[in-house]
């Protein structure tokens, strides 16, 4: 008996099978050019001259980070705006438990920590500068 290799997507799709689609959301794909302006990014390996220019951000400021322990994949990060008008304030905090190891990776999770700080920001934010930090 010949056995196929079942992909994650066909296995999505086979356990979903029974769900209406008439009401799905259909999203269209595009592709960006490599000519078009993108975000600036900013890779630094030297330790110190990283929490240098991190220090020195102004603006919105975003940490997020991913770990895996004991078969569990999480999340978390802090969002702290330093032009705050309110004295005292203190950084947001979140952090959560993903999932196993079998279902997610450190990758995807950092990205999971990005969205969430994102969608988490409130919308009168036009001209601020956002500045996310991450390790992966």
């Amino acid at each position: 008996m010949l056995q196929r290799f079942t992909s994650p997507l066909q296995k999505i799709a086979y356990t979903h099978r029974h769900t209406p689609t008439d009401k799905m959301e259909v999203i269209q794909p595009y592709v960006v050019p490599p000519w078009e302006d993108r975000l600036p990014i900013s890779i630094n390996p030297d330790k110190d001259r990283a929490t240098e220019a991190a220090n020195s951000t102004q603006g919105i400021q975003i940490a997020t980070s991913s770990s895996g322990r004991r078969g569990m994949v999480g999340m978390g990060g802090v969002v702290y705006d330093t032009h705050s008008n309110t004295p005292n304030r203190e950084a947001v905090i979140y952090s959560i438990t993903l999932g196993p190891r079998a279902e997610q990776n450190l990758y995807t999770a950092e990205l999971a920590a990005i969205s969430m700080a994102i969608r988490c920001l409130p919308l009168d934010l036009q001209g601020r500068q956002i500045t996310i930090f991450t390790s992966n």
